[in-house]
């Protein structure tokens, strides 16, 4: 069995945390998970969007990180077992370049070839595209420590052509169920937000129209494999959600959504969670008690063959002179067809050798956090430039050693 803590729209502001009015609620947040996790470990931590606010440098490091950092420690969560996507707020939006989004978003949202032109793009005017990634820099020197940024947007933001192997996505492997992998694919939905996002034209009280190529979620499966989404709006907020919707739902079986505030399950072709918001904004509550801070503890289980769900809602309660407390909502439970026989014989894939029970993710993140980090490059590698941009030194030598596979002897310095 698997167990997840799923949060989202946490909105971090550099504030305080005298001035915070949500102070209280983490601190009574991260004592309940302490006290859950006394009966069932939580293999992962999984952030639907909008950790920050308006993507400010101080949002992330001075509030999210620490948050972040209090809920590994009350969860037992590594850095590898940390995974996130970007949500509308964790893009500065101020960040110059509005009339060249603008003029992309045009094209994307009302074009008629979106993923062809995006991959041309990516391909052969990467400082075009840097123009939709540039608002994303603090929200990528933060996720890309828990390797939670994709290899094309990483090129991209270094100022890099993309290849066609390149993705648009970034996946990471939480665990294992039985006889199959449990993979988590994470797809940023906000490519195109910005401040003059446009309704949607499904729902004239509902903005935020966004875009995802088919690069982004069009992936290829394998038969050991069940595959997980999280992205931060939902389908109905994205142009030809419905024909994507089709295409998603024969992919992931189940999808993480944030954006709407409000928690909610929705099952057809596949189950999907919306996770409800851990911070809203305060007028928002004001206006109508559907709104509250929520988050998600979920267990998956495979049973007789069928993919079991367990979905345990914890909803603040707000008490007059009271510090306030979380209640445990019903559980909700679902049942899944796994759609995949990992069962049956088929040929191994190629893996990377790697040491026993280290994964290639764990090992770039424990490497990320090295201070000699230069000096294992470069006694690996001695022909290596440096730039020492960490980011960039990083990825090109990441790729190098999965080029030449050579994790162990990575794993060897490491110990030394």
């Amino acid at each position: 069995m698997l167990t997840l803590l799923q949060l989202s729209d946490i909105h971090f502001r550099k504030k305080p945390e005298e001035l915070d009015e949500y102070s209280q609620m983490r601190v009574r947040m991260l004592e309940t998970l302490e006290d859950c996790c006394k009966i069932e470990p939580v293999n992962a931590i999984i952030v639907c969007g909008d950790i920050a606010f308006s993507g400010k440098h101080e949002e992330y490091e001075e509030k999210a990180k620490m948050f972040i950092n209090e809920l590994q420690a009350k969860t037992g969560c590594s850095n590898e077992q940390v995974y996130m996507v970007p949500g509308n707020h964790d893009k500065n939006r101020d960040t110059q370049g509005n009339n060249t989004r603008a003029l992309m978003r045009e094209g994307l949202l009302y074009g008629n070839s979106g993923s062809q032109l995006l991959s041309q793009i990516c391909q052969e005017e990467p400082t075009t595209l840097c123009r939709l990634i540039e608002p994303f820099e603090e929200y990528i020197k933060y996720a890309s420590r828990h390797r939670c940024v994709s290899s094309a947007v990483l090129k991209i933001y270094l100022g890099e052509k993309a290849t066609v192997n390149d993705k648009l996505y970034w996946h990471g492997e939480i665990g294992t169920i039985g006889d199959y992998r449990v993979v988590l694919y994470g797809i940023n939905s906000c490519l195109v937000s910005d401040w003059e996002d446009r309704d949607n034209p499904k729902d004239e009280n509902k903005g935020h129209l966004q875009y995802l190529s088919k690069q982004m979620y069009n992936i290829s499966r394998h038969r050991d494999e069940i595959s997980i989404s999280m992205m931060h709006h939902p389908l109905d907020f994205i142009k030809g959600g419905d024909d994507i919707e089709s295409t998603m739902d024969g992919k992931f079986a189940i999808q993480f959504y944030g954006h709407i505030h409000k928690p909610s399950v929705q099952k057809d072709d596949a189950l999907k969670i919306f996770s409800g918001a851990l911070q809203p904004p305060f007028k928002e509550m004001e206006s109508s008690s559907d709104y509250y801070p929520v988050f998600n503890i979920i267990q998956l289980d495979i049973v007789d063959g069928i993919l079991q769900v367990h979905i345990q809602p914890f909803v603040w309660r707000w008490v007059d002179d009271e510090d306030g407390y979380f209640e445990r909502n019903e559980m909700r439970s679902y049942q899944l067809k796994i759609k995949n026989d990992a069962s049956r014989q088929f040929p191994k894939r190629k893996h990377l050798k790697l040491p026993e029970n280290q994964t290639a993710r764990a090992l770039e993140i424990d490497f990320m956090t090295r201070s000699n980090g230069e000096n294992i490059i470069k006694k690996m590698y001695p022909d290596f430039v440096l730039k020492h941009e960490p980011i960039a030194d990083f990825e090109v030598f990441f790729a190098r050693l999965r080029n030449d596979d050579r994790y162990v002897e990575l794993y060897d310095h490491l110990k030394r």
